[in-house]
């Protein structure tokens, strides 16, 4: 499963795996909203992630911008692969639209 939501515990995570495109950006946006209804900090994993396109970047970083509304937290978790550095860079967002947890490394 591409997309996979674990609110267990006392933050929530958002696990994406393989190739996370528009096919799946209907799915990817009902996650991300369920995880920001959830109300506790989020954490978005990358590190089985292969692909992450124009789409659900500008959708991770829609919810990031949610969740500062809420003052919801919103971090990176897990090492982030080269190959989705390289995606944010080619979809023209610069750097990663979220901020990384403590320890946290691209590539």
């Amino acid at each position: 499963m591409p997309v996979v939501l674990d609110q267990g515990g006392a933050k929530c995570f958002v696990r994406l795996e393989g190739e996370v495109n528009i096919t799946l950006a209907v799915e990817l946006k009902t996650v991300l909203l369920q995880a920001l209804a959830s109300g506790k900090e989020l954490l978005v994993d990358l590190e089985r992630a292969t692909e992450v396109d124009v789409t659900a970047l500008q959708l991770i970083t829609a919810l990031d911008r949610a969740a500062r509304r809420s003052g919801i937290r919103v971090a990176l978790a897990g090492r982030v692969p080269a190959e989705i550095l390289t995606d944010v860079v080619d979809g023209g967002f610069g750097e990663f639209p979220i901020s990384t947890e403590p320890g946290v490394k691209g590539g």
